[in-house]
């Protein structure tokens, strides 16, 4: 994987072990909900095919049948452990698509010498998940921000990362949104 996707790696972590515990419970983290209801009914299905075939007395194909159909729901819980995974990674990709785009911002929060701040600043790029701000205070990572776009509802955020710029009193922030934006 590039370094690029690396980053998202968590993302389809966390849907994958849900798929773990369960086959279509990944799905249903990634919101895919048709999908999940699918893999679990028919895991479902499968699973009491089996108890019932095992309860049965003795038939001479017993065995070959529960061994068929083990392999069958082990296939399945694979691809459900495996689709999580990726469908997580790729949704985030999209959330997290950078548009150019110019908006003021007012933010305000705590500055790295621990005082209340307010100021207006600029957006550098922006995304459902995160944006880049232009800001002259300086503010600590995991810091934690309220960020109100013009035309858009307060929103909380989370400060990734900062950096000088070299001009005088400027820098460049990238933060992570608390509550994805619905549109950008």
């Amino acid at each position: 994987m590039s370094v690029d996707g690396e980053k998202y790696i968590k993302y389809g972590v966390k849907a994958a072990k849900f798929s773990v515990i369960f086959p279509g419970l990944g799905q249903l983290q990634n919101r895919h909900y048709l999908k999940g209801m699918l893999v679990i009914g028919i895991v479902s299905f499968v699973m009491a095919f089996q108890f019932m075939l095992l309860a049965r007395p003795s038939e001479h194909n017993k065995v070959a049948w529960s061994a068929v159909l083990f392999a069958g729901l082990f296939t399945v819980w694979e691809l459900s452990i495996f689709d999580a995974y990726y469908s997580a990674v790729e949704n985030r990709r999209a959330n997290a698509k950078r548009q150019s785009v110019q908006i003021l911002t007012i933010v305000r929060g705590v500055d790295t010498n621990q005082s209340n701040f307010q100021e207006i600043a600029v957006t550098k790029n922006l995304s459902k998940l995160g944006a880049c701000l232009i800001m002259s205070t300086e503010v600590a990572a995991n810091s934690p921000l309220t960020i109100e776009f013009k035309g858009k509802p307060k929103n909380e955020a989370r400060v990734v990362w900062a950096r000088e710029t070299g001009n005088r009193d400027e820098r460049v922030v990238g933060v992570e949104l608390i509550r994805p934006l619905r549109e950008i």
